[in-house]
């Protein structure tokens, strides 16, 4: 029974005064430690501030006294510069320099145009060389082609022989005028056409020549049936022809047109040159067919009757 009142019953032997100034004593340590340790903090800073500001103004002395040797200089150098820009002034070498600086910008400038054109010139160049390339290939198809066409060459020289001996030299000997077509070895064309015509002394050779291959052109497009337009204009071709000459190439190409139906010839002449009056049939021939049925306008020399009512 003794155990068990023993084991409830509290006995207090702790005593609360002792403990008091215990934790009193304590807090008074902590805060004269914490005190002496701020005290040290502060007096520490103190002193970096202190030595940084005799650093700074240690360091503001120095660089004042460095700016004072430089004015110094700086006025030394001026003095020295109005010196020598007088100096310049008087001896006139100040123009001479400007002028120089001048031409040089001048110079400058005319060598960047000529860079710009020599840019320009070396790009035309690439181009000139792309298109030598160029040409050189199509002279080579060219020639190739002139080689694989002799079949249809011989055609246009038998078309030429015939419009010579049927149009242009009727009854006459046509020797010495041909067509031909060959290679060329010029610069200027890869191709050579020759045309001549009978009389080559003569004084119409060049209009003989003109009519000649202009109508073998002309024809061998309607043979060839080629999608080329089936029409030819001569304007003056037969000024300072023989009018005989005239009414066989007229009655040439009528006699085509009976089988070709499909093209139109157009030419411009005089009246003297085209028209043949009725006595003088024996001598230059007459056309095969009506000449006024085949004239679309007529003008004279006057300007109210003249293609565009005024003269040129």
């Amino acid at each position: 029974m003794t155990r068990y009142q023993d084991s409830y019953s509290v006995q207090i032997e702790v005593n609360l005064r002792e403990i008091e100034n215990l934790y009193n004593e304590l807090d008074r340590e902590l805060g004269s430690f914490v005190q002496s340790t701020l005290a040290d903090v502060i007096n520490f800073r103190q002193q970096i501030a202190n030595n940084r500001q005799r650093f700074l103004v240690e360091k503001e002395r120095e660089l004042n006294n460095l700016m004072g040797d430089l004015q110094v200089q700086i006025s030394s150098l001026e003095t020295t510069r109005q010196k020598l820009y007088g100096l310049l002034q008087e001896e006139g070498a100040f123009d001479s320099i400007r002028n120089t600086y001048e031409q040089l910008i001048e110079e400058k400038v005319q060598l960047e145009r000529n860079n710009s054109k020599l840019n320009q010139v070396q790009e035309i160049e690439s181009s000139i060389l792309d298109l030598k390339t160029r040409l050189a290939t199509l002279t080579r198809d060219i020639i190739d082609n002139i080689r694989n066409s002799q079949n249809d060459i011989n055609t246009l020289r038998l078309l030429y022989k015939e419009i010579l001996e049927s149009a242009i030299f009727v009854d006459k000997s046509t020797e010495g005028g041909y067509l031909d077509i060959e290679e060329s070895s010029g610069s200027t064309s890869p191709v050579n056409v020759i045309v001549d015509v009978p009389k080559s002394e003569s004084l119409g050779k060049y209009r003989f020549k003109m009519l000649a291959y202009s109508l073998t052109v002309f024809f061998n497009i309607l043979f060839s049936n080629r999608n080329l337009p089936h029409f030819l204009i001569h304007d003056g071709v037969f000024h300072s022809i023989a009018r005989k000459t005239t009414v066989n190439v007229l009655n040439y190409i009528h006699q085509r047109s009976l089988n070709l139906h499909n093209f139109q010839y157009i030419f411009t002449g005089n009246e003297d040159e085209i028209l043949i009056p009725l006595a003088e049939r024996d001598i230059y021939g007459h056309y095969e067919f009506d000449l006024n049925e085949c004239i679309i306008a007529t003008y004279e020399s006057v300007p109210e009757k003249m293609i565009f009512k005024r003269e040129f």
